[in-house]
């Protein structure tokens, strides 16, 4: 498999799996004991700095198209990445205990090192190039 196939594989992959772990509160909901749906009510609970439901959502919003563009080599993209996981990765200790099933741990950790990966490869060659020669098209 070539690079710029695994990298589009690995976009979809992360982004998926970062839509399941946003969605799996509602889900689990389902599937827990009450008491582990008090613990998990804890969720953000000391937040220094709570991050408003509306922005939460806009960067969860954004994560789709952002991924689109990864897929079709766009700077702005590539770019745009790198801020939504800095911004988010800026706000997590600020934003209160953390309280999720080891599922959710799971699928956060699955996704932050899919979200490496993807920078790594997008900031490397030989995809550098690839995003580079859709600046000069732009």
């Amino acid at each position: 498999m070539d690079i710029p196939t695994l990298f589009k594989r690995l976009v979809i992959g992360t982004t998926a799996l970062y839509v399941l772990w946003l969605a799996l509160p509602w889900i689990q909901d389902a599937f827990v004991s009450t008491e582990i749906a008090d613990a998990l009510s804890w969720n953000g609970f000391g937040a220094v700095l709570p991050l408003p439901t509306g922005i939460a959502w806009l960067v969860a919003l954004l994560y789709v198209p952002v991924a689109i563009g990864l897929c079709s080599f766009s700077p702005s993209a590539r770019w745009l990445f790198v801020a939504l996981t800095v911004f988010l990765h800026i706000w997590s200790p600020l934003g209160g205990l953390r309280v999720e099933t080891a599922l959710g741990a799971t699928l956060g950790s699955i996704v932050t090192l899919g979200d490496g990966a993807v920078i790594t490869l997008a900031f490397t060659s030989p995809l550098r190039e690839r995003f580079k020669s859709h600046e000069s098209v732009a």
